[in-house]
């Protein structure tokens, strides 16, 4: 009893290391494909911040390029800039449109921040050009043009003065604590969740937050999932069976131990009816042998 007591004592212990191993698997694997994925998402973010500054500084070199040749503001094409519109700071500011006076301030203010990029309530963006000659020139422009065209299941959040949301507006956006840290993962439940990559925009007085959808129940994860139970069941198995096996053993050997005992008692007691010629004999005429019948001590 207390061999199988102990036996007990060592499956439970093993499969209670195996669950444990199973648990830092499953971890171990989850914490992975989280990681790789921020990666990706933040290799992402900087591609789409790439394309944003390189679309910003051909506006602001076109734009000098037109001034430095004399051309007058009036007759410059903002198409051919990068721009909705432009005018001087000075026009907009005094400028009867809200929208516009507001662009002109929220233009002084990054130039003396050192800035040229700005949101303006609205969603657009705001150019403020400090030329070689003249006075700042203020650029509006929305912004999807200076942004590229995202894929499916992807959503771009502009943070700033302003807020401005490009994509699919179903995916979480980064919260604070994401945006602080850089990278992160927002739940609201197991099928919505959002990973999200934040970089800053250089000369530019927002931040930018990529996001995708990342819920935590995929094909993939499930299928991690069952080849690492797959992989720990196996031992386990293979343990349980032979924790089995060594019961039937045992009682195997119990039953043939009993066994044994009755057949030499039989063996005895026959023995001790022969040498004592007790029992049932058999007489044999012919030769006149005799014998004392097998078994014959029990009648």
């Amino acid at each position: 009893m207390r061999s199988a007591g102990s036996l007990k004592a060592i499956l439970v212990l093993t499969l209670m290391v195996l669950s444990a191993a199973l648990g830092l698997m499953i971890w171990n694997s989850h914490q992975a494909r989280n990681g790789q994925e921020l990666k990706v998402l933040k290799r992402d973010a900087l591609l789409v911040g790439e394309r944003f500054i390189r679309n910003a500084d051909r506006a602001s070199d076109r734009l000098e390029n037109e001034l430095r040749a004399g051309a007058r503001l009036s007759s410059i094409d903002p198409a051919y800039i990068g721009l909705d519109s432009i005018q001087s700071i000075d026009a907009a500011m005094a400028s009867d449109d809200p929208a516009l006076a507001q662009a002109g301030k929220l233009a002084a203010n990054l130039a003396s921040s050192g800035n040229s990029i700005g949101l303006l309530d609205d969603g657009k963006l705001v150019l403020s050009h400090v030329p070689t000659v003249g006075g700042t020139v203020v650029g509006i422009v929305d912004a999807p043009r200076w942004i590229p065209e995202l894929n499916d299941g992807l959503r771009l959040v502009l943070y700033g003065d302003a807020t401005v949301s490009l994509g699919d507006s179903g995916i979480l956006p980064a919260n604070r604590a994401i945006r602080d840290a850089g990278t992160g993962f927002r739940l609201e439940s197991i099928q919505k969740r959002s990973a999200s990559a934040c970089i800053d925009i250089n000369g530019a007085s927002f931040s930018m937050c990529l996001s995708r959808s990342s819920p935590l129940l995929t094909l993939d994860s499930l299928l991690s999932l069952l080849l690492n139970i797959l992989l720990v069941s196996a031992p386990a198995l293979a343990i349980i069976g032979l924790y089995n096996q060594s019961k039937r053993d045992r009682a195997d050997e119990a039953d043939h131990r009993h066994g044994r005992g009755e057949t030499t008692e039989v063996s005895k007691a026959e023995l001790a009816t022969a040498n004592a010629g007790i029992g049932l004999w058999d007489i044999r005429p012919g030769d006149g042998g005799f014998a004392v019948l097998p078994g014959s001590h029990k009648a």
